[in-house]
């Protein structure tokens, strides 16, 4: 029977890992883009085939790409634009898992299998002057060692954009997640950006955890190039115990944020920029208060049809009240606290018809993602994804996160991981799909329960989505 339950999580954890996409390196549709066009800024209105970025634009045409690829911090989709339509797809995943420590603890190490089922659902349009989102999936998962982790999970997100006028396009995009695993703590169908993404590539111990991000960015086009823009955000991440769980109370974050840029084209192909932005954290109810303000230059080079680089540096200014991390190292200065820190990164995209590269890496001030407060955060992720054919595609991904708390007392957080994924098409509506993540974990303090250790994860699934066109 442990042998059979073995090979049902091979079998049936992978459609999960690609089909739901999970946060850890997960990969996007498999579809390829036969257009020469230039890869969408993922959530802003997709290029059209024809579509050009010199100073002959045409500002009428609704379909103008008039942003940028990864203008302020986007980071592009891998293998395929947004095609114009207006569907509904309704779909099931099975799936099976083995994780080699459930627990997330070195010094009671439990290896235990899980089989989810996890319908969705979802909606696309897409219009000359307007582009919506919403996709929704909730899901129950039996562990076989660990009944009393059974648990529902929710996950939605909604991206959607309406061009105002020929000059002014308003974006609202949010992602909610529920869950008790730190390993779906994701929405991988809202737009990531290199400055203001979530803090959640930490594997945190068992917690019952409900995280939101939302935002809003109204974009102004002033002329064929150059570009004004303002945008607000307002993220939260909560947790609480679960039975069995290691019995430590994480950190609950709060982030509000607002940013104006400006981004002028200099060159057909070569963009400069900057952005002014303003947050304030707040950690388990105001015990830990942090206000930054960030200036930054920006500078982005499309040097080929299908190959973007973007890089951007500056200066953050923090205000920090108070202090707050599970576990600190020396004496903690709870008073007010302000300091400068260099800020940094870049973005990284290359297309071609089968395979699709995306890299990023970025150092800012950012929260502890439920181990410590407000931390300098040095991230870098990349993923390359592989069409061997019309029904197999092929993911790898690695993540590095690195995170100092400001005052240095409550030790360094390190996440290393990798993952390997492979698809296969069976069929129009079903896929089935493998893949496998090792993770590293170290906190620069000791804790007596070794709460952050390595992991070895295994899924199997297979997936079947159902798409029916709606109106004209």
């Amino acid at each position: 029977m442990r042998l059979l339950s073995c090979l049902l999580v091979a079998v049936l954890s992978t459609a999960t890992v690609l089909g739901q996409s999970q946060g850890n390196g997960s990969a996007t549709s498999p579809s390829t883009s036969s257009s020469s066009a230039p890869a969408p800024a993922y959530g802003y209105i997709p290029l059209t085939s024809n579509a050009q970025t010199d100073t002959s634009t045409d500002v009428s045409n609704p379909n103008t790409p008039w942003l940028p690829v990864l203008i302020n911090g986007e980071m592009m989709p891998l293998l395929g634009e947004v095609e114009r339509s207006n569907q509904l797809s309704i779909g099931m995943t099975v799936a099976s898992g083995y994780d080699d420590n459930t627990l997330t603890q070195n010094d009671r190490q439990i290896g235990n299998a899980s089989f989810s089922f996890l319908p969705s659902v979802s909606w696309h349009e897409s219009r000359s002057r307007s582009l919506f989102d919403f996709n929704y999936s909730p899901g129950f998962t039996v562990n076989q060692k660990l009944p009393d982790l059974n648990n529902a999970t929710h996950n939605a997100g909604l991206n959607s954009q309406f061009r105002l006028t020929q000059n002014v396009t308003w974006r609202i995009h949010d992602a909610f997640v529920a869950s008790n695993s730190g390993w779906t703590n994701s929405n991988p169908e809202i737009p990531g950006n290199a400055l203001n993404e979530p803090n959640q590539q930490v594997l945190t111990p068992l917690a019952n955890t409900v995280s939101n991000s939302a935002g809003t960015d109204l974009v102004y086009q002033m002329g064929a190039g150059t570009i004004l823009g303002g945008s607000g955000s307002y993220s939260l991440l909560n947790y609480s115990n679960v039975q069995d769980g290691p019995g430590v109370q994480l950190i609950d974050s709060r982030k509000t944020g607002a940013e104006a840029f400006y981004q002028h084209r200099l060159l057909p192909k070569h963009w400069i920029g900057m952005t002014y932005g303003f947050q304030r954290f707040t950690f388990n109810g105001g015990v830990e208060e942090t206000y930054t303000h960030s200036a930054f230059l920006f500078y982005t080079a499309m040097i080929q049809p299908h190959f973007v680089v973007s890089l951007f540096g500056g200066a953050t200014h923090t205000q920090t009240d108070g202090f707050v991390a599970i576990v600190t190292s020396g004496p903690t200065t709870p008073g007010t606290r302000t300091q400068w820190s260099p800020s940094a990164g870049a973005t990284f995209g290359w297309e071609t018809r089968h395979t699709g590269i995306t890299a990023t890496f970025s150092r800012r001030i950012d929260s502890g993602g439920g181990i410590l407060g407000t931390v300098e955060r040095n991230s870098g992720m990349a993923t390359v994804q592989r069409q061997f054919s019309p029904n197999w595609t092929g993911t790898i991904g690695f993540v590095y996160d690195n995170n100092r708390p400001l005052d240095g007392v409550g030790g360094e957080y390190r996440t290393l991981s990798g993952t390997v994924a492979v698809e296969r098409r069976l069929g129009r509506q079903m896929s089935a799909s493998a893949s496998y993540t090792r993770a590293h974990q170290t906190y620069g303090i000791a804790i007596p329960t070794q709460l952050f250790p390595d992991h070895n994860r295994a899924m199997l699934s297979i997936s079947y989505l159902f798409s029916r066109p709606l109106g004209q």
